[in-house]
């Protein structure tokens, strides 16, 4: 599917979002719209991930930084991952027991929001 395919197919499915929602027709469908936007989402979270090195695999070949598309330019460029010594681990483990003591004893204090959590289910 060409992104700009996607790209109205997805801004069409909002506006279907949007005008359900008003309606109120079919509050219980709302759900499983929301379910199947989820899939949808994890998709194609899995079909970048796959494109993803071969971008980048085919630029560095090509010896690019950047290209321009027509839909937007794709960048490549380095970012550092740390691996840290057992010293700073401990101390990372002491920080984690730290924020434990204080969110049980009361010293850490929390604010509760509202949020949305789905759990696809298992067929």
């Amino acid at each position: 599917m060409k992104l700009t395919s996607t790209v109205n197919y997805l801004t069409l499915e909002s506006k279907f979002i949007k005008r359900k929602i008003k309606s109120n027709s079919s509050m219980s469908n709302i759900y499983e719209e929301y379910a199947m936007l989820d899939a949808e989402e994890a998709a194609i979270k899995a079909k970048k991930e796959q494109l993803r090195p071969h971008i980048v695999k085919m630029m560095i070949e090509k010896g690019e930084k950047k290209v321009e598309t027509a839909v937007g330019s794709f960048s490549v460029g380095k970012r550092k991952s740390w691996t840290y010594p057992e010293a700073v681990k401990a101390i990372n483990d002491q920080f984690k027991a730290a924020k434990a003591k204080a969110e049980s004893t009361g010293e850490a204090t929390f604010e509760e929001v509202d949020q949305l959590r789905f759990t696809k289910a298992t067929l």
